[in-house]
């Protein structure tokens, strides 16, 4: 890692379908960019991002929401993200859920120690924290993120075309979803709908024929990805783990 890197572009997969995720893979890696992807299913696309390590790291996207499909307990939802991506050293939960008691099942059971789940809006000189936590008093090394994309879709006055993210100093590290690079999203009602249209499939079923009906013109979420590609050198960026290690 370059000692200047300071981005991290992550992807929350949230059950996107294969072409989706592709896509972003596809974007990045014409850019030279690395980054890191949050898994939150099985799928094809997997096995092709664990034979590029160089530029992609897996992690976790564990759903600790009533109702998961991830299971019914904490332990659950541990035990079955974990058969899916043994290797992971890293997660962000889905939505944010978030406690102490949970960071100390996750360093206690786990080999995660990198948490990707603090959200700061936009905020300058992030840097990562450690915290002890659990029976083993283990290490979960913490690193705050500053952007997300469905946030940025409700957030007031956000212009994709023209809207910008602090990277001049301490950690900025950008959560993007491949659905909402996929449709190019500028506000959550086209996904919306789109959800709608599923009548209860899973969103991984969805073709991308079926998504070229929500697919957004002009500026929006995949605009505002690529903008970012072209406008950063690439030896800014770097993966989750890349940003731990550096992260002072």
């Amino acid at each position: 890692m370059e000692v200047n890197a300071n981005i991290g572009l992550t992807f929350d997969v949230d059950w996107a379908p294969d072409w989706a995720i592709a896509l972003c893979v596809d974007l990045c890696a014409s850019a030279g960019v690395p980054a890191t992807f949050f898994v939150t299913h099985s799928c094809d696309i997997l096995a092709d991002l664990r034979r590029a390590p160089d530029r992609t790291e897996l992690g976790l996207h564990p759903n600790f929401l009533p109702g998961s499909s991830h299971g019914a307990t904490p332990e659950a939802v541990l035990e079955h993200c974990l058969a899916l991506l043994p290797e992971a050293r890293s997660m962000r939960t889905h939505s944010l859920v978030q406690s102490t008691p949970l960071l100390g099942m996750v360093a206690d059971h786990t080999p995660i120690d990198v948490d990707v789940s603090l959200f700061l809006p936009f905020h300058r000189f992030l840097h990562a924290t450690a915290l002890p936590v659990g029976r083993s008093g283990r290490m979960i090394r913490r690193l705050p993120y500053l952007w997300e994309d469905d946030i940025a879709a409700g957030w007031p006055g956000w212009d994709w075309e023209t809207g910008g993210v602090p990277t001049d100093g301490g950690l900025c590290i950008l959560a993007f979803h491949p659905i909402h690079v996929a449709l190019n999203t500028a506000s959550l009602d086209r996904y919306d709908a789109l959800k709608d249209s599923l009548g209860g499939r899973g969103l991984a079923s969805l073709t991308e024929a079926e998504a070229a009906r929500f697919h957004r013109p002009g500026f929006g979420v995949r605009g505002f990805l690529e903008r970012l590609l072209a406008d950063i050198p690439g030896h800014r960026f770097s993966t989750i783990a890349g940003l731990a290690g550096g992260a002072s």
